[in-house]
C-alpha cells in the first residue's frame, strides 16, 4: 500500500511541476512587423513629448504636496470606529484597541 501511495504522490508532484513550468509572459515574435519610423524618429518623438511634460520616464509620480485634511484627527478616528463596528460582529469594547 505504501508503494502505491508513493507512486501516486510522485505522479501528482510531477504533474504539478509541469503545470507551473508554463511561461507567464510567453515570447511574442515581432520580427515580421515592419516599422514605419526609424529609431531616430521615435527617439526624437519621445524627447519632444518629454520636453512637453507628456511622458513620465519609468516612474510613478503622485504629487501629494497640496493635500490638506478637512477633518480633525478625532473625526477620522470616530469614523474608523463606526466603520469597524458596522463591518465587524465584535463588541464595541473590542473596537479601537
Amino acid at each position: 500500500m505504501k508503494v502505491k501511495t508513493l507512486i501516486a504522490a510522485v505522479t501528482l508532484l510531477a504533474n504539478a511541476g509541469a503545470v507551473f513550468a508554463g511561461d507567464v509572459d510567453p515570447f511574442v515574435d515581432f520580427t515580421h512587423v515592419v516599422s514605419s519610423k526609424t529609431r531616430a524618429e521615435v527617439i526624437a518623438e519621445m524627447r519632444e513629448a518629454a520636453a512637453k511634460g507628456e511622458v513620465t520616464r519609468n516612474i510613478e509620480h503622485v504629487d501629494f504636496s497640496n493635500v490638506a485634511s478637512t477633518k480633525t484627527r478625532e473625526e477620522v478616528r470616530n469614523e474608523a470606529i463606526l466603520a469597524a463596528r458596522s463591518r465587524n460582529p465584535r463588541t464595541t469594547a473590542d473596537v479601537g484597541r
